[in-house]
């Protein structure tokens, strides 16, 4: 008897058949894939994930990682940990890509030291690996190491002085971006960041730390028009409606609008630790303290490593004047982050709302002393001066900040307002209690 799958081998008409299955077939996956990767960058994420899911074949690993980062994106951290996890135990470089996403998905969910391992190792392996250096740099400093980091994004700077990286390359100007920004070369991060924006215009990652980088030296408009600009590929990035709502939080305080990019990032992702502590501020602000600990309870139920989230939570007992609780907590994020002289900048914004000035200087002081080099800190100890008066002190911390960090726009507009509007445009004038300060036109 003869096969059947013989038979069908040999013959001319089923082969061609055969054929154009085959290659219908294939068409239909690469189609899928680039319908879910469309469809992913537009923020379609239900439909990206469903036409992802469908890709077999050739390109099934490289769908398979676009979808583990649409899981990240929404949520579903366990959905995409059994997306990636055996795409991470091969070899070459999709593995190593796979890899890459799940160190992302291990920092969300609080694993930030197992991260820490595998890219160490990647590293060892891959030491010419910009994408894994540039991983490991941003693990080590979220760790604390900002030594280790800062060599690691050095290399990245060395690289760039010596012409060694294409400009023209999306990823590699991102890469020089992020090693900028953590070596404190803002010109050039701004620089770097632009170009990746203008090359890639769907890589909304980017277009978010731009903004960051914008809100992060007070130049908050910058930071709105960058936003907008991703909103206009990606209407429902959750990441970028929380860094909107923290935006508007810092300048406006326009709560309606806060609220509105809250709900957007949340209904994308309920578990969006950004947009979540964006919330929990708020519920600070108004002294809905039991709440705010329950929203900031949720971030860290996810991700026990969220150092912002420690700190909001010290905030709260610091309010409450509860230091046993205060100092727990406060040795809780630095036992994660031994560098993060950050915690006492985000309580002293709220000691600054309750009028506390004198212990919110010190609350910054505090912050200059765990990190000599924190400029902004600096500043925020030269606005407590200035909110009691004392103009000689006041300025000479905001000097100190400028002279380190030429970037800050609120600083810029301060000293030049004490320095030279003020001087000019103002007067003093006396009575028994009170020592007034007027503008000139006010004059009688």
């Amino acid at each position: 008897m003869t096969s059947t799958r013989s038979g069908l081998r040999h013959h001319p008409r089923v082969l061609a058949l055969s054929l154009a299955l085959v290659a219908v077939t294939a068409g239909r996956a690469r189609a899928d894939l680039t319908a879910g990767r469309d469809k992913l960058t537009a923020g379609d994420y239900k439909a990206a994930i469903a036409e992802l899911g469908k890709v077999t074949g050739r390109d099934q690993p490289a769908a398979r990682l676009l979808l583990a980062r649409a899981q990240i994106a929404t949520g579903d951290y366990p959905g995409a940990e059994a997306t990636i996890a055996p795409l991470a135990q091969g070899k070459g470089p999709q593995a190593i890509e796979a890899r890459l996403v799940f160190g992302d998905l291990r920092r969300v969910t609080g694993r930030t030291r197992d991260a820490r391992a595998d890219l160490e190792q990647l590293a060892k392996d891959h030491p010419d690996d910009r994408a894994i250096r540039t991983a490991l740099g941003e693990v080590r400093h979220a760790l604390g190491d900002v030594v280790g980091a800062k060599a690691l994004f050095d290399e990245t700077i060395k690289e760039s002085d010596a012409n060694q990286l294409d400009l023209d390359d999306p990823v590699q100007t991102y890469q020089l971006a992020v090693a900028a920004r953590y070596t404190s070369q803002y010109q050039l991060a701004n620089d770097a960041f632009r170009e990746t924006v203008q090359l890639r215009p769907q890589d909304t990652r980017a277009g978010v730390e731009w903004a960051d980088l914008f809100l992060e030296k007070y130049a908050a408009q910058l930071a709105e028009q960058t936003l907008e600009d991703v909103f206009k590929i990606n209407p429902n990035d959750p990441e970028a409606h929380a860094a909107m709502a923290e935006v508007i939080v810092e300048t406006r305080y326009d709560l309606a609008a806060v609220r509105h990019h809250l709900d957007a990032a949340l209904a994308v992702n309920p578990k969006n630790a950004r947009a979540l502590r964006v919330k929990a501020s708020i519920e600070i602000d108004q002294n809905q303290w039991d709440t705010a600990g329950k929203t900031l309870d949720s971030v860290l139920a996810v991700n026990k490593d969220d150092v912002e989230a420690i700190a909001m939570k010290a905030t709260i007992a610091w309010l409450r004047d509860d230091t046993r609780t205060y100092d727990a907590e406060v040795q809780r994020a630095l036992a994660i982050d031994p560098a993060y002289a950050a915690l006492y900048r985000v309580v002293a914004r709220s000691a600054v709302r309750e009028h506390r000035y004198v212990e919110a200087i010190e609350l910054e002081k505090r912050a200059v002393t765990l990190r000599p080099d924190f400029y902004e800190a600096m500043a925020g100890v030269g606005l407590g001066y200035l909110r009691l008066g004392l103009e000689r002190e006041g300025l000479d911390w905001l000097d100190r900040s400028w002279k380190g960090d030429q970037y800050n726009v609120r600083t810029y507009n301060t000293r030049t307002l004490f320095k030279q509007t003020i001087p000019k445009e103002y007067s003093f004038g006396t009575s028994k209690s009170f020592r007034i300060r007027y503008h000139n036109d006010e004059k009688a």
